[in-house]
């Protein structure tokens, strides 16, 4: 899968503080690649604190890396609608979309190869296509803690 390059300021799971359980469990979760664990973690903490963006923006971040992406975009749109401000929010929302156009026109190509319509041209140009996007691009998305949210946007 091809990814565009993200940059994020994010804090490590240790500037959680303590009385976060759950937030510190599903950062550690993620930066341990468990994305799973990182995903109830972080669904806990929407439920239990249903109006803090940040906990949408690590929802999303979570889905993504679970390659559910309509559902990421769905949480990064709440983390906007409750704070507008999340700059890293309203960024991964539009990689979501780039992604989900990208895997759109791919499975239109597909459906054009298995019916003959694309020649042996037209794929080593697809070929050529990807081979530059995966050089000159990659993913680094990454939850983050409260207390970036408090320090890095102060």
């Amino acid at each position: 899968m091809i990814f565009l390059l993200l940059l994020l300021f994010a804090a490590s799971p240790a500037g959680v503080a303590a009385a976060e359980p759950r937030a510190q469990g599903g950062l550690a979760a993620y930066e341990q690649g468990d994305f799973s664990l990182a995903l109830e973690q972080f669904q806990g903490r929407v439920a239990l604190e249903p109006r803090e963006a940040i906990h949408y923006y690590n929802l999303g971040t979570t889905l993504f890396r679970l390659k559910q992406l309509a559902q990421a975009g769905e949480a990064f749109q709440r983390a906007l609608s409750l704070d507008p401000t999340l700059s890293a929010a309203r960024h991964n929302l539009q990689v979501v979309r780039e992604e989900q156009a990208r895997q759109e026109q791919g499975e239109k190509q597909q459906k054009q190869q298995e019916k003959g319509e694309q020649g042996e041209k037209g794929q080593e140009q697809q070929q050529e296509q990807e081979d530059a996007r995966a050089s000159s691009s990659s993913l680094s998305i990454r939850a983050m803690s409260t207390s970036w949210i408090v320090s890095g946007m102060t």
